[in-house]
């Protein structure tokens, strides 16, 4: 019964909001390409481009270095235990959601596929970590006890066969 019920708010919801005045979107209405982007004309489109890509990416990454900017060296320190914890049940409960599912619509090879769920995820914790950057303690937890635990205990949840 709340399925539906939330069903029929996810499906009626955008219709019970304001009513949206239809814009004019002939072609006329849409600007040119050159009207919008100053191409330097003696180069191509595409190299513009690049070297737009090239300098903004330069200048971003000269401003917000994330894992060694002084801003969050100088905050470090300021966390506290509880400042961790929502990273943690997040990761934990993502991994342990998936693994669960994943188990749970699987015929068959429940433990490898749960295995499978909670590599995947801890893939994706070591790439989060190199890139984000905190606290050695808490990466280390976070990689050993977030994800592949958690993928074994929800496929113990889904009542899931270990494979042989």
């Amino acid at each position: 019964m709340r399925f539906k019920i939330f069903f029929a708010l996810f499906v009626f919801l955008p219709f019970l909001g304001p009513v949206v005045q239809a814009q004019d979107l002939t072609l006329a209405s849409v600007p040119e390409l050159d009207a919008l982007v100053d191409f330097e004309k003696d180069a191509s489109d595409f190299r513009g481009v690049v070297l737009r890509y090239r300098e903004d990416r330069s200048a971003l990454l000269r401003r917000y270095d994330m894992a060694g900017s002084l801003a969050t060296v100088e905050r470090m320190h300021l966390f506290t235990f509880w400042n961790y914890v929502p990273p943690f049940v997040a990761h934990a409960f993502g991994t342990l959601v998936g693994a669960f599912l994943a188990v749970k619509l699987a015929a068959s090879h429940h433990g490898k596929i749960a295995f499978g769920i909670g590599v995947f995820f801890l893939f994706g914790g070591m790439v989060a970590a190199s890139m984000i950057g905190s606290s050695k303690i808490f990466i280390s937890v976070d990689l050993v006890f977030a994800y592949i635990p958690m993928a074994i205990l929800g496929q113990r949840f889904a009542g899931g066969a270990k494979s042989k």
